[in-house]
């Protein structure tokens, strides 16, 4: 037995006595399943099995955790749902470190109506938090790929802060709704962010984000994991809207269709909650999908009479709804399990970009896209193809590409072939302009290798600032010492 194994069989006790014996395990078969995500193509030697999981149920847990973690030196990997599609973690020692499964804190704390704030454990599922305010009458801007699986704090840890919503359109992402966390820092101490008990003594709880101090809650989104363990999140809700449309209008090409999408987006105010550009393999036209939410019925008749004008001013021809719930099928990212799974394995090609640069990034990832699937020995195993584009109010749009797999093809040397051009295409997103979405996994390397020197050095310093023992997520975003 070496000296880790012998260390190690002391930090399961210590666990054990924090959490409970039900709560921890070294077992190889659940280790291994925690480094499962729904991204594939992946390179062998960054999947790396952490050598203890740990489930804590309450904040005093994960500090007197986080504290062992400090003691012995050893690092510690937070995770929530599992959901990433940038693939699982690649931290330094991995194979030397606590995984902490989050997804026991996952109750709703308060939904104060008055106010319209919801406080909640960051296990908690999106879809379970979306399903419970839904039922009190209120609308939650959660993240829409896929709600099911991802927790609260895995997307505002792993996903532009919070993870795009399928108003995304209109209301940006997560992080625009969040108030204030409670995050464990790496050295065990409780912070609670926003305008509440700690900007003020005498208040009681969140009501704000930056009254009385700097906006500390931003250091947390997006950080991949880095800065703190978010425990407890409170964030902004609304009256759940009871009008809904949704439809789609076609147009004969991109070009047609790129000048209503811009004029849709230029519009004040928003006539949509939501749209969607995309063009499939089998398609000569591209699509242009729609839904508005609204509050009255004459709200959603006025919106919908001014997008449909629009809409028919640049050439646009609506379809039945019928015809468009089956083009929204091809995109399907919210059900991402059902309507992705049972089509053969995929890889997803996404990034921000500046509107204005869209058309250019557009040509030249399709090209290059074109060029690597369909001009060589892949093509036979593509069997779909769905190019789309989603604006984040009005200044970026999601560009993206997805490429479905013959599952019965697909063989060892294919699924090098495809972490070779994933690598590619996420330098070529670079410099075109663009900007990764996910802030985790083989992502968050990709997006730190285009900081600047200063850049770079301004987030060591804040990560050795807060965790000077590097124990939290040690190497992600390429931050490594001693």
């Amino acid at each position: 037995m070496n000296n880790f194994e012998v260390l190690l069989q002391d930090i399961e006790k210590e666990l054990t006595s924090i959490v409970g014996e039900k709560y921890v395990t070294r077992n190889e078969v659940i280790r291994y399943t925690y480094t499962r995500t729904p991204t594939w193509p992946i390179k062998r030697e960054r999947i790396r099995i952490p050598a203890l999981i740990v489930r804590p149920g309450s904040t005093e847990e994960v500090v007197e955790i986080v504290r062992l973690a400090n003691r012995y030196k050893i690092p510690v990997i937070p995770r929530g749902g599992g959901a990433s599609i940038a693939g699982w973690l690649v931290t330094n020692n991995v194979d030397k470190s606590i995984l902490i499964d989050l997804t026991r804190m996952n109750k709703v704390l308060e939904i104060d109506k008055e106010h319209f704030t919801v406080t909640a454990e960051c296990g908690i599922l999106l879809g379970e938090l979306h399903k419970i305010l839904r039922e009190n009458g209120l609308h939650i801007f959660t993240v829409d790929v896929p709600f099911y699986i991802d927790t609260l704090g895995g997307a505002l840890s792993g996903v532009v802060g919070g993870g795009e919503p399928s108003d995304l359109a209109t209301s940006g992402e997560l992080y625009h709704y969040v108030l204030g966390l409670k995050v464990v820092l790496p050295t065990g101490m409780i912070i609670q962010t926003g305008a509440g008990p700690h900007t003020n003594i005498y208040q009681q709880k969140v009501v704000d984000r930056a009254y009385n101090s700097p906006d500390i809650t931003s250091l947390f989104l997006g950080d991949g994991g880095i800065f703190g363990i978010k425990v407890e999140a409170t964030l902004v809700v609304e009256p759940w809207p009871s009008q809904y449309r949704f439809g789609a209008f076609i147009f004969n090409s991109f070009e047609s269709s790129w000048k209503c999408f811009n004029k849709l987006v230029s519009t004040a105010p928003y006539l949509y909650s939501h749209i969607l550009l995309m063009h499939t393999f089998e398609m000569k036209d591209w699509g242009l999908l729609y839904a508005i939410r609204a509050h009255l019925p004459e709200e959603l008749a006025l919106k919908y009479s001014y997008l449909s004008n629009i809409c028919k001013f640049y050439g646009g021809s609506e379809i039945s709804t019928e015809e468009a719930l089956k083009l929204g099928y091809r995109y399907g990212t919210r059900d991402i399990g059902r309507t992705f799974g049972s089509r053969g394995h995929f890889i997803y090609f996404e990034g921000a970009f500046p509107r204005n640069i869209v058309p250019v990034a557009y040509d030249k990832i399709k090209s290059f896209l074109e060029s690597e699937f369909l001009n060589g020995k892949l093509n036979e195993k593509v069997i779909d193809w769905v190019e789309f584009m989603a604006p984040k109010l009005r200044t970026s749009v999601i560009l993206g590409f997805l490429v479905f797999f013959d599952n019965d093809k697909l063989n060892e040397d294919d699924i090098d072939k495809l972490i070779d051009i994933q690598e590619k295409y996420s330098d070529l997103r670079f410099k075109l302009g663009g900007f990764i979405e996910m802030h985790h996994g083989f992502e968050a390397f990709h997006a730190a290798s285009v900081w600047s020197k200063e850049y770079k050095e301004f987030i060591s310093l804040l990560k050795r600032a807060l965790d000077p023992n590097n124990i939290l997520n040690p190497g992600l975003w390429g931050i490594n010492y001693d």
